[in-house]
């Protein structure tokens, strides 16, 4: 039954019956059966990978340490001119981005790269994975097909999936 506080008349209280904790405990919520195989239930996941901020910022930092040895060479000043316009135009015009493209892991263990027009590669000998990097050396019919991922390309979430398909593909 419902009354209003003494206290307070803005705050109602109620009285719990005596037999609720019992009720609760005893009754359990419903879960349903797991399935049989987790490979039935699963579905394909797909990945899109951005590009790599770490790639880039160690692009960066490589070409700046060569700036800095080029300078403290003996070379005349024409020689490291020219060494600071080529250390530049490489830096800006051969920047790897890693890969990009889409990437989906079927449930069967194997993987399709749709960019490229390759489907059902199977993982290869040489794959490798940690948490922070994964190698996936990828093969079928038409050859070999290396992809590397670095974490910070996919979320958290995405990541973790990955990570569980290679384990379990392997």
């Amino acid at each position: 039954m419902l009354r209003i506080s003494s206290a307070s008349p803005l705050f109602w209280t109620s009285r719990t019956p005596l037999y609720m904790p019992i009720l609760s405990v005893a009754v359990r919520p419903t879960t349903l059966p797991s399935p049989t195989s987790s490979r039935e239930s699963a579905q394909a996941i797909v990945l899109e990978p951005e590009p790599s901020q770490l790639i880039g910022r160690f692009w960066l930092a490589l070409h700046l340490l060569l700036l800095a040895a080029a300078a403290a060479s003996a070379l005349p000043w024409l020689g490291k001119a020219a060494a600071a316009l080529l250390l530049a135009a490489h830096a800006a015009r051969g920047r790897p981005v890693g890969y990009i493209g889409t990437i989906v892991c079927r449930p069967d263990g194997r993987f399709d790269l749709p960019e490229q027009q390759r489907a059902g590669l199977a993982l290869a000998r040489g794959s490798r994975f940690t948490r922070r990097w994964a190698r996936l050396v990828l093969e079928d019919a038409a050859g070999v097909c290396d992809v590397l991922l670095l974490h910070d390309q996919l979320d958290d979430s995405r990541w973790r999936l990955l990570l569980s398909h290679v384990g379990a593909a392997r």
